[in-house]
């Protein structure tokens, strides 16, 4: 059906994993300044600028994560919800919050 689809493509969405994480960790609606974004900007001599997106979890005890760099502003906040979906393997599923070490720990990201 056309709500399944929409569920199954909603799933897909990185945001959306990540309010469900921060929904499922404490147990009530996520509030609007549960997840923050932020991006920075840097100078490039071969593409002009390139952006760093920075995800800032208000709802784990202050975790903020950082992608890589990249070419568009979408794709670099896409990359940071990603790395901090990534630090909670199976959590979505209902499989509990266990950190998953990474070598892109920043600022804050560590294991709690």
């Amino acid at each position: 059906t056309q709500r399944a689809r929409e569920a199954a493509e909603e799933a897909d969405d990185p945001k959306v994993r990540l309010a469900i994480l921060c929904q499922s960790y404490t147990g009530r609606q996520t509030a609007e300044d549960d997840i923050t974004y932020r991006m920075d900007v840097y100078p490039n001599t071969n593409h002009g600028r390139v952006y760093q997106g920075w995800v800032k979890l208000k709802c784990f005890p202050y975790q903020e994560f950082s992608g890589d760099l990249f070419g568009t502003p979408q794709e670099a906040e896409k990359d940071a919800v990603l790395t901090a979906v990534r630090r909670f393997p199976g959590a979505v599923q209902g499989n509990g919050f266990r950190w998953h070490s990474s070598p892109r720990d920043h600022k804050g990201g560590n294991r709690v």
